[in-house]
C-alpha cells in the first residue's frame, strides 16, 4: 500500500473515529441522563435517520461513486450537481409532509405528546443530516479526506455541545437532542458544501439524464438498503411492538459500546468503493477482490481485538459507564460481538459486488437475509425476551456473508470466462 493510499485511509479512519466518539458520547449522555422511554425514542429516531441516509447513499451517492468517477471532470461535476438539486427537490416536500403527518397523528391521539414532538422535530432535522452526508460524499468522491475531517470536527463539537446542554436542561430530552443534531448537521453540511464549491467549482448547467443513470443502479441499491435496514435496525421496532419502547434501551446500550466498530467499518466501506472501481478498471476483478479481502481480514482482526478488550472490561463498563445490571447485559454484549464480527466481514466483502455493479444480486440476497433475520428474531424475542432479537441478526449476517462470497467468486469466474485473453490480468 503506497503512502498516498495509506494517508487516505488513515484520515478516513480518523474521521470515523471522531464520528464514532461523538455518537458514543451523545448516546451515553442520553443513557445516563434520561429514562428508558426517552432513550428508546431517541434510538428509534436515530435508526430512522440511518434508513433515510441509506436511501440517499443507495440512490444517489453510491451510483455516483461508481458512474461519475468514470466521467471527465466537467461531466462528473455536472452530474453531481444535478443529483444534489434533484434529490432535495424530493426530500424537502417529503419532510414537510412528515411534519404535518406527525402533528395530525398527535392531535388525533395516535401518538402521545412526546412521540409527536420527536416525530415533528425529527422530520425537520433529517434535512440537515442528509445535506451533511451528501457533502461528506463530495469530499470522499474527490479524494479530500483532510478537508472532510475539519468539517466533521466542527459538526462533532456542535452536536455534542447541543446534546450536553439539552440532556441537562430538557425533560424529555430526545426531541431537543434531535433538534440539536439537525442544526449541527445543517451548519456543518452547508459550510462543507460551500467550501467544496470554492475548491472544485460547481456546475452552471444541469446534466441531462443524471437521475436516470443513477437510478439504473440505485433502484437495486434502494431495495437492498431498505431490506438491509430492516435486518440491522428494524428489529428495534419489532422489539418495541412486542415488548415496549423501554425494552429497546438495554439492547441499544450494549450496542453503544460497539459503535466505534460499526462506524469504522462503514466509513472504510465508503472510502473503499471509489478505490475499488479504480482497481477494477486498472488491475482487473481478481486483483480488486484480493485487495478487498485482505482489507476485510484487517478489519476483522481489529474488530475482534476491540471486542476482547471490551469483554475483559465489561463489568466496569456496564456498571460504571452504562449504569446497567452486569448479569443481564453480559449475554447481550456477547451476542452483539457475534453480530459485529460478521458485519465487519460482510460490509467489506459486498464492495466487490458493488464495484462490479451487481446491485441486483446484492438486493435479492439482502431480501432473503432480512426476511430470515426478522423471522428468527421475532421468535427469539418470544422465547428469550428482547435479547432474542440478536439471534436473528446473527443468522441474517451469516446468510448475507456466505451469499456475497459465493456471488463474488461466480462473477469473477464469469468475467474470466468471457475474456480468456485477460485471465492473467484478472
Amino acid at each position: 500500500m503506497n503512502g498516498g493510499l495509506l494517508r487516505f485511509f488513515s484520515l478516513g479512519i480518523a474521521d470515523q473515529a471522531l464520528l464514532s466518539m461523538t455518537n458514543f458520547m451523545v448516546g451515553l449522555l442520553m443513557l445516563r441522563r434520561t429514562d428508558d422511554v426517552d432513550y428508546g425514542l431517541f434510538v428509534l429516531a436515530a435508526s430512522t435517520f440511518l434508513l433515510l441516509v441509506g436511501v440517499q447513499n443507495s440512490v444517489v451517492c453510491g451510483p455516483a461513486a461508481v458512474i461519475a468517477t468514470k466521467k471527465a471532470a466537467p461531466e462528473r461535476l455536472a452530474m453531481i450537481g444535478t443529483l444534489m438539486t434533484r434529490q432535495f427537490a424530493y426530500w424537502i416536500p417529503v419532510s414537510l409532509l412528515a411534519l404535518v403527518g406527525f402533528w395530525m397523528a398527535g392531535e388525533l391521539a395516535f401518538l402521545n405528546a412526546m412521540q409527536q414532538r420527536v416525530g415533528m422535530i425529527g422530520a425537520l432535522a433529517v434535512l440537515g443530516v442528509l445535506l451533511r452526508e451528501f457533502a461528506r460524499e463530495l469530499w470522499l468522491l474527490y479524494g479530500h479526506p483532510r478537508q472532510l475531517l475539519w468539517f466533521d470536527a466542527a459538526y462533532a463539537v456542535l452536536y455534542l455541545g447541543a446534546a450536553f446542554v439539552m440532556t441537562g436542561l430538557a425533560a424529555p430530552a430526545a426531541p431537543w437532542v434531535l433538534g440539536g443534531l439537525g442544526a449541527a448537521a445543517l451548519v456543518a453540511g452547508l459550510s462543507s458544501w460551500l467550501a467544496f464549491r470554492r475548491m472544485e467549482g460547481w456546475p452552471t448547467s444541469a446534466y441531462p439524464g443524471a437521475m436516470q443513470e443513477a437510478w439504473r443502479l440505485g433502484r437495486w441499491g434502494l431495495l437492498g438498503c431498505v431490506v438491509t435496514w430492516l435486518h440491522s435496525q428494524g428489529f428495534y421496532y419489532v422489539v418495541t411492538a412486542v415488548r415496549g419502547v423501554e425494552s429497546v434501551s438495554g439492547l441499544a446500550a450494549a450496542r453503544l459500546l460497539l459503535m466505534p466498530v460499526n462506524l469504522m467499518v462503514n466509513g472504510v466501506g465508503q472510502l473503499l468503493l471509489p478505490l475499488a472501481t479504480q482497481w477494477l478498471s486498472t488491475q482487473g476483478a481478481r486483483a480488486m477482490a484480493q485487495r478487498i479481502m485482505a482489507l476485510s481480514m484487517v478489519m476483522l482482526v481489529g474488530t475482534l481485538g476491540y471486542f476482547v478488550v471490551l469483554w475483559l472490561t465489561r463489568d466496569w463498563l456496564i456498571a460504571e459507564v452504562l449504569k446497567r445490571d452486569g448479569h443481564g447485559m453480559a449475554p447481550i454484549l456477547l451476542l452483539w460481538g457475534g453480530v459485529f464480527g460478521l458485519m465487519s466481514l460482510r460490509a467489506m466483502a459486498m464492495v466487490v459486488l458493488q464495484a462490479l455493479e451487481r446491485f441486483d444480486s446484492l438486493t435479492y440476497l439482502a431480501v432473503l437475509s432480512a426476511a430470515v433475520s426478522l423471522l428468527v428474531g421475532y421468535f427469539g424475542i418470544l422465547r428469550f425476551d428482547a435479547p432474542g432479537a440478536l439471534i436473528g441478526l446473527i443468522v441474517g449476517e451469516a446468510i448475507d456473508l456466505i451469499g456475497i462470497l459465493w456471488l463474488s467468486v461466480r462473477e469473477i469466474r464469469a468475467k474470466q470466462a468471457a475474456a480468456p485473453g485477460r485471465i492473467s490480468k484478472e
